[in-house]
């Protein structure tokens, strides 16, 4: 039996040749789509967190502060839910920052909750915190107002101011993202009472 050149049977030739188009352009979409969904969480920057904090704890918000060497996105996730930097909340992107402020809401009062803060998608640090108790009373807040300053008196953005009280271990935390004056509230009664505040 003699075998039939290719021409002979052109229905075959073009549907093998439109399948083999098809792969390759699927093959090909599939590449662009992964270079641009994949390549920019693999290239992200990454730098260890250090100075981690938990601040500004109430019965039902706390806030977790850290520092990185090079600007860093910043999430932390505390039961299934994932909270941005303060920065980027009204934000639909996240920018990238030494300084990190991440405030958790929607807490239960004298609760111990597990927290993960990630750079991108990479999970680089677990930790624990716990709530405060309702308090039957409140001091009513007393904000401290300023600006931080470097050496030539030139006022500084990014920069995390965390007070503490004398003989504490409460910390209240504040992000100066702009340079004109902040309000650092403080929500601890023990540190309100210590802090002797100058107009």
């Amino acid at each position: 039996m003699d075998i039939l050149p290719a021409q002979e049977f052109p229905e075959i030739t073009s549907r093998l040749s439109r399948k083999k188009l098809l792969l390759i352009f699927f093959v090909i979409i599939f590449l662009v789509i992964g270079i641009f969904v994949v390549a920019p969480f693999i290239a992200e920057p990454t730098s260890p967190p250090k100075e981690i904090f938990i601040t500004n704890i109430t019965e039902g918000q706390a806030t977790i502060t850290w520092s990185t060497d090079k600007p860093t996105k910043g999430t932390v996730k505390v039961q299934n839910v994932i909270y941005k930097d303060d920065g980027d909340k009204n934000k639909k992107s996240q920018g990238f920052y030494a300084t990190h402020l991440v405030t958790i809401g929607a807490l239960r009062p004298a609760t111990v909750y597990n927290f993960e803060i990630y750079q991108g998608w990479r999970k680089v640090y677990e930790g624990t915190f716990a709530t405060a108790i309702v308090l039957n009373s409140v001091n009513n807040p007393n904000p401290v107002y300023g600006r931080v300053l470097d050496t030539l008196n030139r006022p500084q953005v990014g920069v995390i101011v965390y007070l503490t009280g004398k003989n504490e271990n409460e910390k209240s935390a504040q992000a100066l993202n702009n340079t004109t004056t902040e309000v650092c509230p403080i929500k601890s009664p023990q540190l309100q009472r210590q802090l002797t505040l100058h107009p």
